[in-house]
């Protein structure tokens, strides 16, 4: 009976541990996605408002970062209003993001925030969203459940 028991737990530890799949900067677990966000100066400038970030919504059908699927840019003239992800085939919906004035004048990270599932997400105060590792300039990693 041990040995059936033990046998069991591996199984069970095998079967969760494939359900994730990787984003290439971690895993993210089944039935979520990973919204990677990196701030960029850009040269279109709009009433002095001249920095947009890059977004990648990756999921487990599209795991990879920054790809014309996945990529998206929120212009810097696009500030103090959400800005909807274009819709996707492999998502019932998808988050909403602001960027604000700090981030619009100065490339703070205090002010973007996303709209997903009737909920405000503030990436730099979320437990979901952590700082990407590597990056120099201060991007985050989203994790929602879909």
């Amino acid at each position: 009976m041990h040995l059936s028991l033990t046998n069991l737990a591996t199984l069970a530890l095998t079967i969760t541990t494939t359900l994730a799949w990787s984003d290439s900067y971690g895993d993210v677990p089944q039935n979520s996605f990973s919204l990677l966000i990196k701030k960029a100066l850009t040269t279109d400038s709009y009433q002095g408002y001249n920095n947009s970030i890059y977004t990648s919504l990756n999921t487990q059908h599209y795991p990879d970062n920054f790809t014309p699927k996945n990529q998206f840019i929120v212009r810097g003239n696009q500030c103090f209003q959400y800005v909807g992800l274009p819709p996707r085939d492999d998502l019932d919906s998808t988050p909403d993001i602001k960027i604000g004035l700090d981030h619009c004048r100065n490339l703070g990270s205090s002010d973007i925030s996303l709209f997903y599932k009737d909920e405000e997400i503030s990436v730099s105060n979320d437990d979901r969203c952590e700082p990407l590792s590597g990056d120099d300039e201060g991007g985050f990693r989203c994790i929602l459940e879909a």
